[in-house]
């Protein structure tokens, strides 16, 4: 479909996007507070190479908006970072191909001199960019020592200028807890399939993204093996965080007016502790099973009236133990109905969100999730009523170079992201879709970011946590015909603060040296750590 539509394709849109989480995020953020792009530009992620160009071509206009010389130092390395796809922008793109020429700074020298990759081809019709990717770290405490690290390729471009695509795969090896029996022994459970877990002293996971993408005027589709990420929180959204693996999915972002977005997804999901059929053995004794399927649909309006603030509604259903759903593969369909019209067997989730930009110095947001609602008794114990918040504000510009600071306050009541069906838990593997935050909790975060040089980063976050016990794992549920009245934190109750400071060194384009120490995590069996890793383009 994406390689027939580009034959009629008369704009040059295809482009590779920015994976969730990359450093370019945070920056495009910062010049949204200033004023220098609308606060909406990434609040869908990932963006296209393209758009992202776009907009550090925009950026490179308001250059003495940054006001900041850690930023400004950001601008260059970024605009040397996607310069082959800034050099694709069209005259209609916002501008006219020639690179602005602001006070202080040529962002045309940028432009002439790109970042290294490891192999560059490009042509009117062709482009491809090859990197290694590679990571190694250390995390220790008193008792034991955790080695992991990974190795890969990713590769980029653009075919015919109007189809993009990307692959990265990364294998992970991790040793010092075994005998590595089941998933608990790892370190940080976030990665998918993990294997082999048969009492090792050593297992490995490894990570793939991969997909073509093709856009139009309007509109843009990709088809593939990707993360996505939804809404105006700093790294942990309530719907969609994009902290979990990635998943196959086909995506559709329509922008049919100036400051109106829609997206659409639907994916395939992993299903795990769900009860699967045994179809045969064979003679050797290895079990033929047949795994549960699990199938994800999402949607999200966006609406900016002014360049200052953007309101996002947002719609998930989950289903499984079936194949596709008509009613769900439709992209404007009101989830919460079908799903009722399905007999009530799914799991839908709705939340609704606002960003606002404060005086060109910060950003206030938040979020409302509802996984299920019964207006009748809120405030009444019943467990039907399974709320999120998430609030925050972040102060990019502090009247110190390189220095930012926000706060945030997560809540999750009792059984939020549950199911009783296991097939229909809001989880792609083992980890949630949504936030990290484990169900009958909350969580005040405090972070500190200082960069007295672009290359060199502090980061310290604090967080104040408290927990419940009843309702407090995804994989518990409400008993069937149950009455009991459960309010936020009962059950065993557990409080705690964890520490987090982290000191970043990029001594070259792409390497990133890291040293920290974290006291409190109770995510993991070290909870008390000091970390060390070195990494490449990872």
């Amino acid at each position: 479909m994406l390689i027939g539509q580009s034959e009629v394709l008369a704009v040059d849109k295809g482009s590779a996007a920015v994976p969730v989480g990359d450093p370019v995020y945070r920056f495009l953020d910062r010049c949204a507070v200033r004023g220098m792009l609308p606060i909406w530009a990434v609040s869908v992620r990932p963006v296209s190479r393209l758009e992202v160009g776009r907009m550090l071509y925009l950026a490179a206009f308001s250059f003495p908006k940054l006001n900041d010389r850690v930023l400004e130092a950001d601008l260059d390395y970024f605009i040397r970072e996607f310069a082959w796809d800034i050099e694709r922008l069209e005259p209609s793109d916002d501008g006219p191909k020639r690179m602005p020429r602001p006070t202080r700074y040529n962002p045309s020298a940028a432009l002439k001199s790109p970042h290294w990759h490891l192999s560059g081809l490009r042509s009117d019709r062709f482009s491809f960019i090859l990197d290694p990717v590679g990571w190694a770290g250390i995390d220790a405490d008193d008792d034991k020592t955790i080695f992991r690290r990974a190795t890969g390729i990713q590769f980029r471009g653009n075919f015919s200028r109007r189809i993009g695509y990307y692959f990265r795969f990364v294998d992970h090896v991790e040793r010092g807890n075994g005998p590595y029996l089941h998933r608990d022994s790892l370190l940080v459970d976030s990665y998918g399939y993990v294997g082999p877990l048969q009492g090792g002293d050593v297992t490995y996971y490894d990570m793939t993204e991969a997909y073509i993408t093709a856009g139009w005027r309007m509109v843009e589709v990709t088809f593939g093996k990707d993360r996505a990420s939804w809404g105006p929180g700093y790294e942990d959204g309530l719907l969609l965080s994009g902290l979990g693996p990635s998943f196959d999915h086909l995506r559709l972002i329509v922008e049919p007016v100036k400051r109106v977005r829609f997206v659409y997804l639907a994916g395939k999901l992993q299903a795990t502790g769900v009860p699967v059929d045994t179809l045969y053995r064979t003679t050797e004794d290895w079990a033929r099973v047949e795994p549960s399927p699990k199938w994800l649909s999402a949607h999200r309006l966006e609406y900016s009236p002014w360049e200052t603030v953007v309101f996002g509604i947002n719609e998930t259903i989950i289903w499984g133990e079936r194949g596709l759903d008509a009613a769900y593969l439709n992209p404007i369909n009101f989830y919460f109905s079908a799903e009722h019209n399905g007999g009530d067997q799914d799991n839908v989730l709705m939340s609704g969100d606002i960003a606002l930009r404060v005086a060109k110095r910060g950003i206030v947001y938040a979020e409302l999730l509802i996984d299920d609602m019964k207006v009748s008794a809120i405030g009444e114990g019943d467990p039907s009523n399974k709320f999120g918040i998430l609030v925050g504000g972040w102060m990019t510009d502090t009247g110190i170079d390189g220095l930012e600071s926000g706060i945030e306050y997560t809540r999750l009541q009792p059984f939020v992201y549950s199911h009783f069906y296991p097939a229909n838990r809001y989880t792609n593997w083992t980890s949630s879709l949504g936030s990290s935050l484990s169900p009958n909790s909350d969580r005040l975060r405090w972070r500190v970011c200082y960069r007295p040089r672009r290359w060199l980063e502090f980061d310290l976050t604090v967080d104040l946590n408290r927990h419940g016990s009843v309702g407090g794992d995804p994989t518990e549920t409400i008993r069937s015909g149950s009455e009991e009245k459960i309010y936020f934190l009962d059950g065993d109750r557990e409080d705690w603060s964890s520490i987090e400071a982290t000191l970043s060194w990029e001594p070259e384009t792409g390497i990133i040296l890291q040293a920290g120490w974290l006291n409190g995590d109770h995510s993991t069996f070290l909870q008390d750590r000091f970390f060390l890793s070195a990494g490449y383009r990872y």
